[in-house]
């Protein structure tokens, strides 16, 4: 093996402190751009503490005030009168400490990769042999923490925060802006608030309500009002069967039709123009079948990576695989990997899922959360649960029209962290695969 390159600078550290010692108007960007932690020097990160401890205060730094808060703090003997003394001694004009700042910062952020890359040389080599799918999360997790570390913010008085917030809530009152992602339903955004960064979102119900045709709505919506990404990770249908779906839902085109080839000239017209206007949105389809939360995991990071994503979606959460010894436990741990990768990326995420039977024998037929199929934790890790119910579905057409009912959607918000319980109304044109909001009893 070659000798490994050493990372630590005790000259860009005690220059880096004693610049801060000697020229008082440089300790603020030091201290908001470096922590103790950054320092090799287990001393030399004590002094970077007292500094920034009497700066909070309001203390003169110098000399005598650092070495007295050392003393009184008990690190008297590791940074003693020799130390203080050679850290002023080196210290060059403080016109050049964002330079030394930026070569400490640097080197722990190179120690902090290279820790991260022996950790996953460690994993490789545990008798309980990994799989490869495993060691590979582990290790973009390690390193993605390193690559999404931001500058660190100075605390900030509630004198000074309070007109802030009242001056953002002002503005998003006159704007109508929304705290979250919009979904592209007004009403469904009016008590959500839009959806959240951290969040998991669990949109369920039966076989053939309209899960997949609201999520691809949603994801639709949101990445061309955002203009930023979105990814919808279908693990049922292929990229081909969602994007003609996506065509006729634009469009306003049969979706039977087009699948017969039994398109009209205006249909194709309308096709096209649809066309041009999807080929403006940022939306992302992955199709790839039998794939594990760990591997969409992977596939987010690295497309977070190369993209400025705003939501990420997976069609549905029971088709993917988990670890487990029983159906139960893998669906536990699906559920987790999508709300930690929620909290990683620090954006929403979307996750369809099937319900038990057990509302099919409910009189009302609408469901409720012990109908979360497979695992208690779906209701446990989700931040808003969705049920879709359609009562054309269980009354079939002729009787739905008897009762006005025919596209009539209840989006049954059963669970909300941040929000009301509650039920808003959508329209579903079947045909079309294509939902609508709906304003005093009428679709628009």
């Amino acid at each position: 093996m070659p000798e490994q390159r050493p990372l630590v600078s005790d000259l860009a550290e005690s220059e880096v402190l004693g610049e801060a010692i000697q020229y008082p108007e440089a300790v603020p960007q030091i201290i908001e751009t470096l922590t103790s932690a950054m320092f090799a020097s287990l001393a030399h990160g004590f002094v970077f503490e007292a500094i920034a401890e009497l700066f909070k205060r309001g203390s003169a730094i110098d000399v005598v005030t650092v070495a007295e808060f050392l003393k009184a703090n008990g690190r008297g003997q590791e940074c003693g009168a020799r130390l203080l003394a050679d850290l002023l001694d080196g210290a060059p004009h403080g016109a050049h400490v964002a330079d030394h700042v930026a070569i400490v910062r640097d080197l722990h952020a190179l120690r902090q990769i290279r820790a991260a890359c022996e950790e996953t040389v460690s994993d490789l080599l545990e008798p309980s042999a990994r799989t490869p799918a495993e060691i590979l999360d582990r290790a973009e997790a390690r390193l993605l923490e390193l690559t999404v570390v931001r500058p660190r913010r100075s605390v900030t008085p509630l004198s000074e925060s309070a007109p802030a917030a009242l001056s953002r809530i002002r503005s998003r009152v006159e704007s109508g802006e929304l705290p979250g992602l919009a979904t592209g339903f007004a009403d469904l955004d009016e008590v959500t608030g839009g959806l959240k960064p951290g969040e998991l979102i669990l949109i369920a119900a039966r076989p053939s309500m309209g899960k997949t045709s609201l999520v691809t709505a949603i994801c639709r919506n949101a990445a061309a009002r955002s203009g930023r990404h979105v990814v919808l990770f279908s693990l049922e249908q292929s990229e081909e069967e969602l994007t003609e779906r996506l065509l006729c839902t634009e469009a306003r085109v049969d979706l039977a039709h087009v699948r017969r080839g039994a398109c009209s000239s205006a249909d194709l017209t309308k096709l096209d123009l649809a066309s041009k206007r999807l080929g403006d949105v940022p939306f992302l389809i992955d199709d790839n079948p039998g794939v594990t939360i760990l591997e969409i995991r992977a596939t987010a990071r690295r497309l977070a990576q190369q993209h400025d994503v705003a939501l990420i979606a997976v069609d549905y959460l029971q088709l993917l695989g988990g670890r487990g010894e029983n159906r139960v436990q893998e669906v536990s741990e699906i559920s987790r990997g999508l709300k930690l990768l929620a909290k990683e990326l620090r954006i929403p995420v979307i996750a369809l899922s099937q319900l038990s039977r057990a509302t099919e024998q409910r009189a009302s037929r609408r469901p409720v959360l012990s109908d979360l199929r497979d695992s208690g934790s779906l209701e446990q890790d989700a931040d808003v649960v969705m049920f879709l119910y359609r009562a054309e579905y269980y009354l079939g057409s002729e009787k739905a029209a008897e009762q006005g009912l025919i596209g009539a959607c209840e989006v049954i918000l059963a669970k909300q962290r941040n929000g009301p319980r509650t039920t808003v109304p959508l329209h579903f044109e079947e045909r079309f695969t294509r939902f609508e909001a709906v304003v005093r009893g009428v679709a628009s």
